[in-house]
């Protein structure tokens, strides 16, 4: 492990932590493990509206029918932007390391915090619109 200075804490001192490259790897095969759930779960999203609409097409529904397809598309785009990213990351990773250099740099660390931040906004929305498609789901059942 390799204790690194990341930023002023608020009484002036330095904030310090320590870093282990394998916990850096975890997260990133988490991430990826992460993403390959949410690109399924997403195709089965889209799936399901293609079902509902089959049995309840109306003019009312079409609406969010597209507002709901459009949210999945930009949700692939998400997906395939950061595994990207997440490819991006782990190459730093290995580039950045070698016989006299064993430990990351301030920079991939604050790269691998910014995947963190984005990784966890994904989750929230992809939460959130699982949960908005359910209840679409369910009032289109109800109004069939």
């Amino acid at each position: 492990m390799k204790t690194i200075s990341l930023a002023p804490d608020q009484g002036g001192g330095v904030i310090t932590m320590e870093i282990n490259i394998s916990q850096l790897y975890y997260e990133i095969a988490r991430w990826r493990s992460l993403l390959e759930h949410y690109r399924v779960e997403n195709t089965i999203l889209k799936n399901r509206l293609a079902a509902a609409l089959d049995k309840n097409m109306n003019e009312n529904k079409l609406a969010s029918a597209e507002h709901f397809q459009n949210e999945f598309l930009r949700k692939d785009e998400i997906i395939n932007i950061l595994k990207h990213d997440i490819h991006l990351q782990e190459k730093k990773l290995l580039d950045g390391f070698s016989a006299d250099n064993a430990f990351p740099g301030k920079e991939t660390i604050v790269a691998q915090d910014s995947l963190r931040d984005h990784i966890c906004f994904l989750e929230k929305e992809f939460t959130r619109l699982r949960k908005e498609f359910q209840h679409y789901v369910l009032s289109m059942q109800q109004t069939g």
